[in-house]
């Protein structure tokens, strides 16, 4: 999910979980959440003129790759709390 997107940075909070019972695409499915996490990507916003730009403007690469997929992370608390919000969030909207 997304906690802030400006320019080429955005800031994910990442849950994930693993399905240990049906299918995951299934209303009856049970998952089991793991350690969530924030992380930063940055991209490159701009055109991408390199070799590769024919590609992308046909649609057989529509992404580029991250600037950095692993940004650093400035005012780490603000984050945190923001994720652990979005975490009881959920938690409550699932009746947990």
């Amino acid at each position: 999910m997304v906690l802030y997107r400006e320019g080429g940075e955005t800031i994910y909070i990442r849950i994930p979980f693993d399905v240990i019972e049906g299918e995951l695409d299934s209303a009856k499915a049970y998952l089991e959440f793991r350690t969530p996490f924030v992380i930063k990507h940055v991209v490159n916003t701009g055109l991408d003129w390199d070799g590769n730009s024919l590609l992308t403007t046909t649609g057989f690469n529509q992404f580029q790759a991250p600037l950095d997929k692993d940004g650093n992370i400035t005012d780490k608390s603000r984050w945190e709390a923001a994720g652990e919000k979005e975490v009881d969030r959920i938690i409550n909207s699932i009746g947990v």
